[in-house]
């Protein structure tokens, strides 16, 4: 009963992930009063609190779970938070193998904890600590984070994990679909769909083709004018741009996994990438390369030389349509002034998040408050994820962040090789690729859920088979 929940509700959140619109009118009047009068925000800054859908249902199934253990229906028992220093102690005097299945879920463990409360203090120990609105946010930007730890209470078998993951990859992939169809129709009509119902931004990115108006080689000449990205219901092209690289390699796991699905996917696969270069994104196009390398050379896993064949084929069709757009774009197959232009201001910003840094060494300047330091430094313009976190929260905040990782790292390099376990690696390797040269992959809504998301069902595939170990002990829920 609690996994089919569990699974229900997962597949709710990657489904509604690209559409997750941002209700704010309901706190319109609160987010006015809460301002300090004694404080100056600049006219970029967005005062407001709002909320998402995945927000409540993470609030509903933290209540769910408080009700199944108040009425002693879920019991946990929490010894292995206290089994750390025994861990480090295994660690260091070589005993590994006792402590390999505590490891994944030990680690997590600290990162649960720790990491909410460094960016509090982070919070505490800003100028604007008085604010209630960083408070709010801090809140928000952890929900991913408890329905990290809420999911895993319900799968307690491998197959009802991988029945999990087939769902929920599901719901993601058919979601992603219909954003592609829909940044088709936008590229194709150069304009907003009018679906802001769904979140669709009244204005799309853009950029200055070079020689003229066309879209791509079918196009009659026009005259010169921006060239609109494909954007779908996200907040910017990039984004879609990594939502469909990440959509590609779900695609090659159910390909693998489903041969009844592969003639449907072979037409999905070629869509997905077409409208991958539509958004003219560069860090979703060399991330999805670099993960689709992983992904087929991942432990000499077996692979489909007609997955092979069919990749190929997409990326030709694809780079020969739109050929002088991406040329004109630069960044790709030469390197141009456009984005040399790009390049420049974003190693401005970095440059003046690492003073930051100096500055702010311990606890950053205060989580959500980089843009607040001036309004012409354009600190929310860091595409840098690590720079983000560590400007913001401090360098405690990002070397808990990076040991996180390692361990996980770990973690995967010696649990045995599944097609579950194959994707969800290569999942991750693209977002962190992508963080090095964006920042919604931590700070925006559905790159943070995702993310999240992935690192849920992966910590699930990372556990010794037959394992039952949540993130913080044992537990058994009773009918």
């Amino acid at each position: 009963m609690l996994s089919r929940l569990g699974t229900a509700l997962l597949c709710c959140v990657a489904f509604i992930l690209p559409f997750e619109h941002k209700y704010d009118k309901i706190f319109r009047y609160f987010s006015k009063t809460l301002i300090p009068e004694n404080l100056h925000l600049p006219a970029s800054f967005d005062p407001k609190i709002y909320f998402y859908p995945s927000d409540l249902i993470a609030i509903g199934l933290i209540v769910l779970l408080s009700v199944l253990y108040i009425t002693k229906k879920l019991r946990i028992s929490f010894e292995s938070l206290w089994v750390y220093p025994k861990w480090f102690k295994n660690w260091h005097s070589g005993q590994r193998q006792s402590s390999q299945n505590v490891n994944s879920w030990t680690i997590l463990g600290i990162y649960l904890l720790l990491l909410p409360l460094l960016l509090l203090l982070s919070l505490l120990f800003s100028p604007c600590h008085h604010y209630p609105l960083f408070y709010i946010r801090l809140t928000e930007w952890c929900m991913p984070l408890f329905l990290l730890f809420c999911f895993t209470f319900f799968y307690q078998t491998s197959e009802a994990r991988e029945k999990a993951t087939c769902a929920v990859l599901g719901a993601f992939l058919l979601s992603a679909l219909l954003q592609a169809s829909l940044g088709l129709a936008q590229y194709c009509q150069q304009e907003p769909l009018g679906l802001r119902i769904l979140s669709e931004p009244a204005h799309l990115s853009s950029f200055l083709p070079a020689n003229g108006g066309e879209k791509w080689i079918f196009d009659s000449p026009s005259p010169l004018r921006p060239l609109l990205r494909a954007t779908g219901t996200l907040p910017h092209a990039n984004v879609l741009g990594g939502l469909l690289a990440a959509s590609l390699l779900v695609s090659y796991f159910f390909f693998t996994l489903t041969p009844r699905l592969r003639l449907l996917l072979s037409f999905a696969i070629p869509l997905q990438f077409f409208v991958m270069l539509l958004t003219y994104s560069r860090s979703a196009l060399f991330g999805w390369f670099l993960a689709t390398l992983f992904w087929f050379f991942y432990k000499k896993e077996k692979f489909s030389l007609w997955l092979i064949a069919l990749i190929l084929t997409s990326t030709a069709a694809s780079c020969l349509i739109l050929h002088e757009q991406l040329l004109s774009r630069g960044g790709v197959f030469n390197y141009n002034s456009p984005a040399k232009e790009s390049d420049s201001m974003r190693l401005v910003y970095q440059e003046k998040a690492l003073n930051t840094i100096k500055e702010h060494p311990f606890f950053g300047v205060g989580f959500g408050q980089l843009p607040l330091q001036s309004a012409s430094q354009n600190h929310s313009e860091v595409h840098n994820i690590y720079l983000y976190l560590a400007a913001e929260s401090g360098l405690p905040a990002l070397l808990l962040f990076l040991l996180f990782l390692a361990s996980l790292a770990r973690q995967i390099f010696f649990s045995p090789p599944t097609p579950y376990l194959r994707t969800l690696a290569s999942l991750l390797l693209l977002f962190l690729f992508i963080g090095g040269c964006d920042f919604y992959p931590l700070y925006s809504q559905q790159g943070r859920l995702f993310l999240f998301l992935s690192l849920a069902l992966m910590l699930l595939h990372t556990q010794a088979k037959g394992s039952h170990r949540p993130l913080a002990g044992s537990y058994t829920f009773r009918e």
